[in-house]
């Protein structure tokens, strides 16, 4: 019994220390990054870390300025059809969404390829109410948690960095 009581006592002090743990990439984040604005800009850009209050990338080319929100990192990505998808977003200095990328996931594969010929991320784009895009049927699960993945990741960002 006592040394439950030890176990319960290093858990909650675990607990109430895991926000005051900073967030890293890993080493492959900004290598997988650059890669894929490689094929978004065509010239070079410019990325610096930032880890509060999670971790993403601020990105620069030119003078125009942009972020990069990695899902996993700030705990929103969703679960489709089988498992999650982890998204990347790339936001314009106001917050909007220029660009999205579907990182890595667990889910169906099959679904997922189906969602990305299908046009659907381009109606995500060109929609100023993502909750309004049609999911793709044959593929509504892992469209909603997309969708879902992207609103969420934006809120966070909007409420705990550009609110503050």
């Amino acid at each position: 019994m006592k040394n439950t009581g030890i176990f319960i006592t290093a858990f909650i002090i675990l607990l109430f220390s895991l926000p005051l743990i900073p967030c890293e990439p890993d080493a492959g984040q900004e290598k997988t990054v650059r890669i894929l604005l490689s094929g978004f800009f065509d010239s070079d850009i410019v990325l610096e870390c930032v880890s509060e209050p999670f971790f993403y990338f601020k990105v620069a080319k030119g003078r125009d300025k942009y972020c990069f929100l990695l899902s996993r990192e700030m705990g929103t990505s969703q679960t489709g059809y089988n498992d999650l998808i982890h998204l990347g977003l790339l936001i314009d200095s106001n917050a909007d969404l220029v660009e999205a990328f579907i990182l890595s996931h667990s889910d169906t594969e099959g679904f997922i390829e189906y969602i990305k010929e299908s046009g659907f991320f381009s109606d995500i784009r060109s929609c100023d109410d993502i909750s309004k895009v049609d999911a793709i049927s044959g593929a509504t699960l892992s469209c909603q948690a997309i969708k879902s993945g992207i609103i969420r990741t934006l809120n966070r960002y909007r409420d705990e960095v550009l609110d503050k």
